[in-house]
């Protein structure tokens, strides 16, 4: 059964790059002609192909150079996102559709086509399984983190331009909450609207609305369904400049809904932090 939420399968992993997500022409144009012959792709892995510069579009002549410039791109070249038409010919032919391997082709990871909208991701050797949604937000947490992920813009020596529209990657303390899909309760809203004043209220496709509060010393971005929608769902952002903020954020968030539960921790720091408030 497909969700009735028009958040983006996604919206963690944005926040994180700071990307908006977009849509390619030539992608769209690409997978449409695919649906059109082969049905619908699963919901979140035709969001994920569609954002400009995700992944190559087709291999070339100028392939290697080409890839170093797109959103998924290991910087120690250890892992190699395929490219769009490979992935759609796959999902053409058959029911495991190869995403990306490791360098040496030890390594493979797939797309298991079940019938669902954020079918789970295979690895050949065994190591557990997640939601493609799940897995893509994992690889950007470590990729951010461990592989030292930088804007296309500042891969190469930026000019003076570049480094004034690609701001530096301010989430390197690794002070970060986030969840993908907590059902949305609009009260929360107004809750801290009191706690921080007004959010920055951005509006997007599909009646999604994104709160973004800049307290002291941090962040809290929710982007979330039109409150009347029936089964509605919200994505998490929150970062804090100290251990400290980040603790007293947790604190007032916990008690909503289920993020008790379902705020997750991707790095140590902010682990520490989570568990020490679910704790107290």
């Amino acid at each position: 059964m497909s969700r009735v939420s028009r958040v983006p399968y996604h919206q963690n992993v944005y926040d994180l790059l700071q990307i908006e997500p977009g849509e390619s022409p030539e992608a769209a144009r690409m997978i449409a002609e695919h649906e059109a012959q082969h049905g619908p792709l699963p919901a979140s892995v035709r969001e994920w192909y569609l954002v400009p510069n995700m992944v190559l579009l087709v291999w070339g002549n100028q392939a290697l150079t080409q890839f170093r410039e797109t959103i998924w791109f290991d910087p120690h070249e250890f892992y190699r996102a395929f490219p769009l038409n490979q992935v759609l010919h796959a999902c053409a032919v058959g029911h495991q559709v190869p995403i990306m391997d490791e360098h040496q082709g030890v390594t493979n990871w797939m797309i298991e086509l079940d019938g669902t909208d954020d079918p789970p991701v295979l690895c050949d050797h065994g190591e557990g399984e997640s939601t493609f949604s799940a897995f893509i937000g994992q690889w950007f947490a470590f990729l951010y983190m461990v592989g030292e992920w930088l804007p296309s813009g500042l891969r190469r020596p930026p000019t003076i331009k570049q480094i004034q529209t690609h701001p530096a990657k301010p989430y390197t303390n690794g002070l970060w909450l986030r969840v993908a899909d907590e059902p949305f309760q609009p009260p929360v809203i107004d809750f801290l609207t009191d706690q921080f004043g007004e959010p920055k209220r951005t509006l997007r496709p599909g009646g999604v609305t994104t709160y973004t509060y800049r307290p002291p010393g941090g962040t809290i971005r929710i982007t979330a369904d039109e409150p009347a929608l029936t089964g509605g769902l919200s994505a998490w952002w929150v970062h804090a400049e100290t251990p400290e903020r980040l603790a007293e954020f947790a604190a007032i968030l916990l008690p909503w809904g289920t993020l008790r539960e379902t705020l997750r921790a991707d790095t140590d720091p902010a682990r520490d932090v989570l568990k020490r408030v679910r704790g107290a």
